[in-house]
């Protein structure tokens, strides 16, 4: 018999410019400063993100989150729906996977992040709308 096919939610190329910041599920509070960051692609359970730099405030935003149940990643997202009008969406999940891209230098890490819980149909349904290409 062969290996089981897993099935994932499909994932769409991003438009995103998003900051992700590390903070604490115990006292729900941010434990680091914002990183800018660009989302690249998207579904409804992760995102894959590239980044300049992947240290803030002395903690690194992969390992300091991998595996832990108390440090997770706050993603924030703002979706510009009608001219002048934005929403912010703040996602968050765990850290899956992460890469150092040694030729490039603007944007060298990229990081997949999973998120906790699946975003919510009327906040997906704007994602969708504004910010991602999905030809």
């Amino acid at each position: 018999m062969g290996k089981e096919e897993r099935r994932k939610p499909a994932r769409y190329r991003s438009k995103f410019n998003g900051a992700l910041y590390l903070y604490n599920t115990k006292s729900g509070s941010r434990i680091s400063n914002s990183l800018d960051c660009r989302v690249f692609n998207l579904s409804r359970m992760g995102a894959g993100i590239m980044t300049n730099r992947i240290f803030v405030d002395n903690q690194h935003f992969f390992f300091d989150a991998l595996g832990s149940e108390e440090v997770f990643l706050g993603l924030e997202v703002s979706v510009a729906s009608d001219p002048g009008q934005s929403t912010t969406i703040v996602l968050e999940g765990q850290p899956v996977w992460f890469d150092r891209i040694p030729d490039e230098e603007l944007t060298p890490f990229q990081m997949g992040v999973e998120f906790s819980r699946k975003i919510p149909s009327e906040q997906w349904g704007l994602i969708k709308k504004y910010g991602l290409d999905l030809a």
